[in-house]
């Protein structure tokens, strides 16, 4: 892989230098002006040297031309040190230490201030009112500047704790129930410097606060609560955000055109000039971009950084085609087979598929067959049909019964007959052995005459069954094939099974064995028809002995299709109940 020439946005900015614009180099004069002689800032003129107006005014300075201004800074600095050093207000600290850094002091003088100004800050927090947010927001800066990171993340979280969950603000105390507009400036300004990620989300919810109070309210009215607030909201907006930058605008115009005459900028607009408005909102404008620029040769150092890595990057991205251009072939080739091969296995499948359908639809023939079966059968014409084929079947067997048993009636009469005469004989005359067989065969001859007179009347039982079954078949519009057995053979052969099946046990049981079946065996598994059977005669307590028959046909009456066991329960229910 090529090695492509690294390069970061952040490399403009460390090639940044700034210059004073036309519209500020009038305001920076006066600042520079406005200190007296051997001596500091004061708020106003003709007023003393004051140790705030110093602070922000040397500040001020360095941001716009630390090296222009470097000679002034330092010999205030060494004014204000002597003048005010021995200060232990938070406030008084945070302005020497302003001083300090902006003027390079040693470490050693900036270590004590941190020292003592921990100690007061404490000393503040633990107070009744507290400490001011502005001043631990400040403080916190302070040490930003000043390097401290354990002082900077302790001064944080004591703002993070103050913070309103619901709306992201800060009150001006912590015991304060406000919303203030430059406490909650001065904070976010701090947690943006402090640089920690953990501090993220609070600095969403301040940022948000300001814009929501700028789309609200305007800058107008920012404006009207004086120079000191809007300078703070406008370097409090300095951050990398398009919707901060672009709500930035606004003010930074408006607090342009508030600047005086001399060029200075007063506590509201047209209000007489003083050091402390001029200096936050000097480096207000300078932190907003105002000043700032890249020199031209940087900026074509750095683009033509950018178009060697641009191109780099085009190369790779043509090397990464071809690689996967090569790849997506290959790959697609075992597509393509494994897309044969599902197609096969699908058409396969599919083959299955219809003839389980046509499989399905013949059974589902068959099933509305057996409906309409059914239904002819529980209608009462049909059951009328079935009874008066019965009674023709019946007649017919009675009267062929009838013949055939007045042939047996003659026949066993005329052996009998012979069988007694030829006994007396032979008792009278002593007769021999042969007269005796004689007998016997006669007798023989007599049983086997009888015994071939049942096996006519069976058969043709058999038959007029079947014709009555063939009648019925025929008056309900079914067709039955002659070597299956008909739905009503089925049937009325487990009606008379049951009959035999049950034929000991008392008519209670038999009536609570057909009401069981009728509301859980019709459509009952028939690989659960053993347990079934077990549990039924378990609870019916019928004795082992008349058990045997019963569990036959319980397994005989589960093989049948769940329309012929309502036809056998229908049947059950009329004939045996």
């Amino acid at each position: 892989m090529t090695t492509v020439a690294s390069f970061e946005p952040d490399e403009l900015q460390d090639l940044e230098e700034s210059y004073i614009p036309r519209t500020l180099q009038k305001s920076v004069e006066f600042l520079a002006k406005s200190r007296e002689q051997r001596a500091a800032w004061p708020l106003m003129a003709g007023l003393p040297s004051n140790l705030r107006s110093s602070a922000l005014v040397i500040a001020a300075l360095r941001c716009v031309d630390k090296e222009r201004f470097g000679v002034e800074i330092a010999d205030a600095a060494l004014y204000v040190r002597g003048q005010w050093g021995s200060l232990q207000s938070p406030d008084d600290l945070i302005d020497l230490l302003t001083v300090a850094i902006a003027e390079h002091s040693e470490a050693r003088y900036i270590t004590q201030l941190f020292a003592r100004l921990d100690k007061s800050i404490r000393a503040a927090r633990e107070s009744v009112e507290g400490c001011p947010t502005v001043a631990l927001s400040r403080a916190a800066l302070a040490a930003a500047d000043g390097g401290d990171r354990r002082l900077l993340q302790e001064w944080c979280d004591a703002l993070v704790d103050r913070q309103r969950t619901e709306t992201g603000s800060w009150p001006d105390l912590a015991i304060a129930k406000n919303e203030s507009l430059a406490a909650t400036a001065w904070a976010l300004r701090a947690l943006v410097r402090s640089g920690l990620d953990k501090y993220a989300e609070n600095t969403r919810k301040g940022l948000s606060y300001l814009l929501g109070y700028i789309n609200e309210h305007g800058w107008d009215e920012i404006a009207a609560q004086g120079s000191y607030v809007h300078s703070i909201v406008v370097q409090a907006l300095s951050v990398e955000t398009p919707e901060a930058l672009t709500a930035q605008d606004g003010g930074v115009l408006l607090l342009a055109r508030a600047m005086n005459p001399d060029g200075g900028w007063g506590v509201a607009k047209d209000e007489v000039s003083g050091t402390e408005y001029t200096a936050l909102a000097i480096r207000a404008l300078f932190e907003a971009g105002i000043g700032r620029y890249v020199p031209c040769r940087a900026v074509e150092k750095v683009l033509l950084k950018i178009r060697t890595r641009a191109d780099a990057l085009e190369l790779e991205r043509d090397r990464m085609r071809e690689n996967l251009e090569d790849r997506v072939r290959e790959e697609c080739g075992r597509v393509i087979q494994e897309r044969r091969q599902l197609r096969q296995e699908m058409d396969d499948l599919k083959s299955r598929l219809d003839r389980l359908e046509q499989k399905l639809r013949d059974q589902r023939r068959q099933n509305v067959a057996l409906r309409r079966f059914r239904d002819r059968v529980l209608s009462g014409d049909a059951v009328s049909e079935y009874a008066e084929a019965m009674e023709v079947a019946a007649a017919d067997r009675s009267s062929r019964f009838g013949v055939l048993t007045r042939y047996v009636a003659l026949a066993a009469l005329v052996l009998g007959a012979t069988s007694l005469f030829m006994f007396d004989r032979s008792a009278t005359s002593g007769a021999t052995g042969q007269t005796v067989a004689a007998s016997i065969a006669a007798a023989l001859t007599g049983i086997a005459l009888a015994l071939t007179t049942w096996a006519f009347i069976s058969r043709r039982r058999r038959a007029a069954g079947g014709a009555v079954e063939r009648l019925i078949a025929q008056r309900l519009g079914l067709e039955l094939a002659d070597d299956s057995p008909s739905p009503l053979t089925a049937v009325s052969e487990q009606v008379e099974l049951f009959r035999f099946a049950t034929a000991d046990l008392p008519p209670d049981v038999r009536e609570e064995i057909i009401y069981r079946l009728a509301s859980e065996g019709s459509h009952m598994p028939s690989e659960l028809a053993h347990r079934f059977t077990m549990d039924l005669l378990m609870r019916l307590h019928i004795p082992p002995r008349q058990t045997a028959r019963l569990e036959r046909w319980l397994e005989a009456f589960v093989k049948l299709t769940i329309d012929e066991r309502r036809t056998v329960l229908l049947q059950l229910r009329r004939y045996v109940l």
